[in-house]
């Protein structure tokens, strides 16, 4: 893997620390309200989900819509059915039915958030923003100690006139993308991921109620369902496997799991992450598609796959569209240094893309071409 020396894992006693102290915080919140996690079906939000049951703590999911057939494998995560419940509820609902979600819950984790290719600025922009509002505001409102956003680096790597995604060590959690400019408007979904996160942030100043913001890169990891390979940052491995010439662009990554873990470890983990933004990455430098590609290729290839690396300037995807907005967004360093000294990498970038790929070869997403 080129580059590979900007990864390194944590020490195996460091890990170890952190999984005692989330260990030791589940044990305490296995007797407390149930966690609120917004966009339960969501990939990160699975994983999320997945990790609260392993350690006994009781999870309150929200869907779109509980009959639709992607919330079943929810009802099939280890420990969902003594610990998890799914309530139907949009974001857009009236704030009233938010505060009634959020009655008796210890912690909020709000991860829900529109992610679509093809729709207007508004159709990000809104259900990002008013989302948000309504479920920090209802978390003030019920008094719960301590929320977590998923935002993204969207909101903070994107724009500027004094660049700093060039060079090292890139751009970190102080700073804030630039919204304005010729063709903001054809990044909807940095708009809404910041205007979102600015949102929250207002809303719990003055209160008794803490935020930590998490701030991932590309990420990637096993899929839980296969839902998960048309939504989100997997859609990038999508094109990398299946697409022929793939993208020439670099984006730094970090692993599903570790982007879960970061979650609950704010929760466990209140002095240090309290007030705070975590901009996660595994890699302290940008990986380039070809390189995925490759990685992918020396593994199944041998299995009677056909994975491409060949690159194309110009396979980047239309104006406006998601892959276009992040990959405008995407820099060449990430300054994500607090991030991996608090929650400790404990998955490599080799070994999130070949997951990845395996999950979806899996789940017979992808297929060799003599079995198309």
């Amino acid at each position: 893997l080129r580059k590979a020396k900007a990864w390194r894992r944590a020490p195996a006693g460091m890990a170890a620390l952190v999984d005692d102290r989330i260990g030791l915080w589940a044990a305490n919140a296995a007797q407390a309200g149930p966690v609120l996690l917004t966009g339960a079906t969501g990939f990160i939000a699975s994983h999320i989900a997945s990790q609260l049951l392993q350690h006994g703590v009781k999870v309150r999911g929200t869907v779109r819509d509980l009959n639709a057939p992607k919330t079943a494998f929810l009802h099939r995560l280890p420990g969902a059915p003594d610990l998890l419940d799914l309530v139907q509820i949009d974001l857009l609902a009236p704030p009233s039915e938010w505060e009634a979600v959020v009655e008796g819950c210890s912690a909020v984790l709000h991860t829900a958030s529109p992610v679509r290719e093809g729709t207007t600025l508004e159709s990000y922009v809104r259900p990002a923003v008013d989302g948000a509002t309504s479920v920090l505001s209802a978390a003030v409102k019920h008094g719960i100690k301590h929320c977590v956003l998923t935002a993204s680096t969207a909101s903070i790597s994107r724009g500027g006139e004094k660049d700093p995604r060039s060079s090292p060590p890139g751009p970190s959690e102080s700073r804030w993308s630039i919204l304005e400019g010729p063709h903001a408007e054809e990044h909807p979904y940095s708009i809404s991921k910041t205007l979102a996160e600015r949102a929250a942030w207002r809303i719990v100043q003055g209160t008794g109620t803490a935020l930590t913001v998490i701030n991932p890169t590309l990420v990637v990891g096993p899929l839980i369902a296969p839902e998960h390979w048309e939504t989100g940052s997997a859609m990038f491995h999508r094109l990398v496997m299946a697409r022929k010439p793939i993208p020439s662009a670099e984006l730094t990554l970090v692993d599903v799991r570790d982007v879960a873990r970061s979650h609950i470890l704010a929760l466990a983990d209140p002095n240090a992450s309290a007030g705070q933004r975590f901009l996660t990455s595994s890699t302290l430098e940008s990986i380039g598609f070809a390189q995925f590609a490759k990685i992918i290729a020396r593994r199944f290839n041998p299995l009677g796959f056909r994975f491409s690396f060949e690159d194309d300037k110009q396979a980047i995807g239309k104006k406006g569209d998601l892959m276009n907005s992040t990959l405008s967004a995407s820099p060449k360093f990430l300054d994500a240094r607090k991030w991996l000294q608090w929650v400790h990498v404990t998955v490599p970038p080799e070994e999130s893309i070949l997951a990845m790929a395996e999950s979806a070869i899996n789940f017979g997403l992808v297929r060799p071409p003599s079995r198309l």
